[in-house]
């Protein structure tokens, strides 16, 4: 879905506001906009919606991590969130690129078994 498309300016936003902007808990509300924005990807890309929702609960978990009280390691909690995005970015955008530049195939790697 685009954010010019008139599906999502006429149906798509007018809906997710109005949910919002109802009298509801500040935790309802979160959830609220989580569930849209995992609806919004997948409209767009619907096999990057697990890879989504795998990020969100690490970086959840994570940020838990580091505002825990009495931790001195929360630096090294931010390294490894940070390490933990980056290959993400990686994996998603450069892998590919990479692979190419290198001419390496998936077929190579496997040892000349075309899957």
């Amino acid at each position: 879905m685009i954010f010019s498309n008139a599906i999502f300016l006429f149906m798509f936003l007018p809906t997710v506001l109005g949910v919002y902007y109802l009298p509801l808990t500040l935790r309802t509300k979160n959830i609220w906009l989580l569930v849209a924005s995992l609806v919004f990807y997948a409209w767009g890309e619907p096999l990057y919606v697990f890879l989504m929702i795998v990020s969100i609960a690490v970086n959840h978990f994570l940020a838990l991590a580091i505002d825990a009280p009495k931790t001195r390691k929360a630096k090294n909690v931010v390294t490894c969130a940070c390490v933990f995005n980056l290959g993400i970015l990686f994996v998603v955008k450069y892998l590919p690129w990479v692979m190419e530049l290198f001419d390496v195939n998936f077929s190579t790697l496997l040892g000349g078994v075309t899957v």
